[in-house]
C-alpha cells in the first residue's frame, strides 16, 4: 500500500507529457526559418538555436529551411503527417530527427499534391517513422517556395484523425459544389427568355466560383488526378479573379438605372482590369519580389471590398431592390475577404477552419444572388408582359375600327401579303346618306353595326370583313373557285337586308347593298381593289342591289316591293341567279 502511495504521488507530481491536440499541433509558433542557395543543407543547430529566426518565412530564396524543436512533446512511435498550404512550390524536403541521433529524410516532389491532396488547400506528407525514440527536431526544405503560406499552414497531426476527417470534409464541399452548379441550368432559361447582360454576368460568376472552390479545395483532383500543381494554382487564383470581377460587372447590369452614382458604375467596370494585372504579374511575375507582389495581389481585394459596400449603399439608399440582394449576398463575402486580406499581407494566420469559411461565403453568395436573378427575371418579365399587352392593345386599336369591332383598312392592307385572299369585293350601302339625314346618325351607327354582323356571320371561315371607310366594307374571300367567291360575296350582301330589317325595326325603309368583286389570286393588292371598285361602280349605275363581277352585273336576290311590280312573278333562290349568270 504505501508503495501503491508513492506511486500515485510521483505520477501526480511528474509532468504530463504532451500530446498533440486533436486536430493537430500548428508549427508557426515554434518554427525558425533561412533561406539557403538551392540545394543547400539543413543549417543544424545554427539555424535552431544560434540564428533562430521566425520571421525569415518570406520564398525570397531559391530553397528555405524551416525547423521546430519537439523534444517537449512525447511523439513516440506516432504514425505522424505534416499538413500544409502547398500553394506552388519545386519539392519539399522532410527531415526527422529523433533522440537517439537516428535523422531521416524524404524528398518529394510537387506532384505528391495531386495523390496526396486535403480539402480547404491542404497536403500532407508523411514523416519519416523510427520507433523507438522520440521525435526531437522536424525540419522541412521547400525548393522554389512561392508563399509565407506554405510555412505559416504546417500543422503536425496524427495520420488516423487526418484521413478520418477527410471523407467527411470532402462530402461537405461536393454538396457545395452542386449547389453552385444548380444555378447555371436555370440561368440558360432565364437569358433564353430575358437576353439581359446581368444574367451573362451572373453565369460567369457561377463558373468562376464553381471552378475556384474545385480548384482550391482540391476536389478537382477526383476529375483530373494529373493536374500539375502550378496549373491548379494558375486555376484557382484565376477563377477566384475572374469571379470577383464577373460580380462587379453583376451588379454594374443587375442593380436599376437611375440607382446607382455614375462614378461608382465607371469604377465597376474599370476595377476589374487592375484585378487581372495584377493576378497576372503574381502568377506569372518570376521570382523576383515574389513576396511583395502576393502582397500586392491580396492588398488589391480590399478597394474592392469598400466599392462593394458603396454600391450596395448607395443603391438601398436610393430605393433598388436589386441591392437587397446583394446586401445580403456581399455581406458573408465582405467578412470572408477582410479575413483572407489580412492573412495575405502577413498580419495574420488564418487556420484551415477559418479558410473554409470562404467556400460557404461564395456558395452563400451564389445562392443569394441566383434568387435576386429569379426576383429580376420575375419583375422584368412582368414588365415586359405589360409592354407586350399594351402594344397589343395599342395595335389592336390602330387595325381595329372602332365603331363596327372590324378590321379596318391599314390591317387589309398588312393581311392581304399573309393570308393569301383568292378574291377580293367592295361592299357599299345603297343610299346610306338618307338614312342619316332621316332617321339620324345614332341608328345610322346602328345600321352599320348591324351590316358589319350580317356579312361577319355569314361565312366566318373563308369571309373576313374589313371596314374601309364611311359604308364601306372589303372582303376578303378564301374560295376554291371564281364560282365559289361569287356564292360567298352574294351571301353576304344579300344578309345585310334581312338583318336589318329583323334587328333595326324601328327603321322602316329597307337597307340594301351593292357590291364589286374581282377574282384576285397572284394580283397585288392595289391592282385587287382597283378592279373591285370599277366593279362596284357598275354595279351602282346598273340600279344598285347587286353584285357585279369584274364589269358584269349580278341580279339582286331578294328584291324592293317597289320592284316587284316591274319583276317577273316566278321566285327565283338568290344562289339559282347567280348560277344562271355564271352559265351565261
Amino acid at each position: 500500500m504505501p508503495t501503491f502511495l508513492a506511486f500515485l504521488i510521483l505520477m501526480i507530481a511528474a509532468p504530463a507529457a504532451a500530446q498533440l491536440p486533436p486536430d493537430g499541433l500548428a508549427m508557426v509558433g515554434r518554427l525558425c526559418a533561412s533561406g539557403t542557395s538551392d540545394g543547400g543543407a539543413f543549417p543544424g543547430d545554427t539555424l535552431l538555436h544560434t540564428n533562430c529566426d521566425r520571421r525569415d518565412l518570406q520564398p525570397s530564396s531559391p530553397r528555405v529551411w524551416a525547423a521546430a524543436e519537439l523534444s517537449d512533446l512525447d511523439l513516440t512511435d506516432e504514425s505522424l503527417v505534416l499538413t500544409f498550404d502547398p500553394v506552388m512550390f519545386d519539392a519539399v524536403e522532410v527531415r526527422a530527427a529523433y533522440g537517439d541521433g537516428t535523422v531521416l529524410t524524404r524528398r518529394y516532389d510537387s506532384a505528391l499534391s495531386a495523390s496526396h491532396w486535403l480539402p480547404i488547400s491542404r497536403t500532407w506528407l508523411p514523416v519519416p517513422r523510427h520507433a523507438g525514440s522520440p521525435l526531437a527536431t522536424l525540419a522541412v526544405a521547400v525548393d522554389g517556395p512561392r508563399s509565407r503560406d506554405t510555412f505559416e499552414t504546417l500543422v503536425l497531426r496524427e495520420r488516423s484523425t487526418l484521413l478520418a476527417a477527410k471523407m467527411s470534409r470532402s462530402l461537405q464541399f461536393a454538396a457545395l459544389l452542386m449547389v453552385m452548379a444548380l444555378p447555371i441550368f436555370y440561368n440558360v432559361v432565364f437569358f433564353a427568355v430575358l437576353r439581359e447582360r446581368f444574367v451573362l454576368w451572373h453565369s460567369v460568376l457561377l463558373g468562376s466560383a464553381f471552378v475556384y472552390t474545385a480548384s482550391s479545395t482540391g476536389m478537382i483532383y477526383l476529375a483530373l488526378p494529373q493536374l500539375a500543381l502550378w496549373l491548379r494554382w494558375v486555376i484557382s487564383a484565376g477563377s477566384f479573379t475572374i469571379g470577383v470581377s464577373a460580380a462587379l460587372m453583376f451588379a454594374r447590369d443587375f442593380i436599376e438605372p437611375g440607382k446607382m452614382p455614375v462614378w461608382q458604375h465607371r469604377l465597376l467596370a474599370g476595377v476589374p482590369v487592375m484585378l487581372i494585372i495584377v493576378t497576372a504579374l503574381m502568377l506569372f511575375g518570376g521570382p523576383n519580389g515574389r513576396a511583395e507582389i502576393q502582397t500586392l495581389y491580396y492588398a488589391s481585394f480590399a478597394p474592392v471590398l469598400v466599392l462593394c459596400a458603396c454600391v450596395v449603399v448607395s443603391a438601398l439608399r436610393r430605393g433598388s431592390r436589386s441591392a437587397k440582394f446583394l446586401a445580403a449576398s456581399w455581406t458573408a463575402i465582405i467578412l470572408a475577404g477582410i479575413e483572407r486580406i489580412v492573412d495575405g499581407v502577413g498580419l495574420y494566420v488564418a487556420t484551415s477552419e477559418s479558410e473554409a469559411y470562404m467556400y460557404y461565403a461564395v456558395c452563400f453568395e451564389t445562392l443569394v444572388t441566383a434568387l435576386g436573378v429569379a426576383d429580376r427575371f420575375m419583375h422584368l418579365k412582368r414588365e415586359r408582359d405589360r409592354e407586350h399587352s399594351a402594344r397589343v392593345q395599342l395595335s389592336t386599336m390602330v387595325e381595329t375600327d372602332l365603331l363596327t369591332g372590324l378590321r379596318n383598312r391599314l390591317c387589309l392592307q398588312r393581311d392581304w401579303a399573309s393570308r393569301g385572299y383568292t378574291a377580293l369585293a367592295i361592299v357599299d350601302l345603297d343610299c346610306f346618306k338618307q338614312v342619316n339625314d332621316d332617321y339620324g346618325h345614332e341608328l345610322g351607327d346602328r345600321v352599320l353595326r348591324t351590316a358589319a354582323v350580317a356579312m361577319s356571320a355569314a361565312d366566318e371561315e373563308r369571309v373576313h370583313v374589313y371596314r374601309w371607310g364611311g359604308e364601306e366594307f372589303v372582303l376578303g374571300i378564301h374560295a376554291r373557285s371564281p364560282e365559289e367567291a361569287v356564292l360567298l360575296t352574294q351571301a353576304a350582301r344579300e344578309a345585310i337586308e334581312v338583318r336589318i330589317a329583323a334587328r333595326i325595326p324601328e327603321l322602316r325603309r329597307a337597307v340594301t347593298a351593292s357590291a364589286g368583286m374581282t377574282p384576285a389570286q397572284g394580283i397585288d393588292f392595289d391592282n385587287a381593289f382597283r378592279t373591285a371598285d370599277a366593279a362596284l361602280l357598275q354595279a351602282k349605275r346598273s340600279g344598285r342591289d347587286r353584285l357585279s363581277v369584274a364589269g358584269i352585273a349580278v341580279q339582286p336576290g331578294t328584291a324592293d316591293p317597289q320592284r316587284d311590280a316591274k319583276t317577273p312573278p316566278e321566285h327565283v333562290h338568290p344562289y339559282d341567279k347567280t348560277a344562271a349568270f355564271l352559265r351565261k
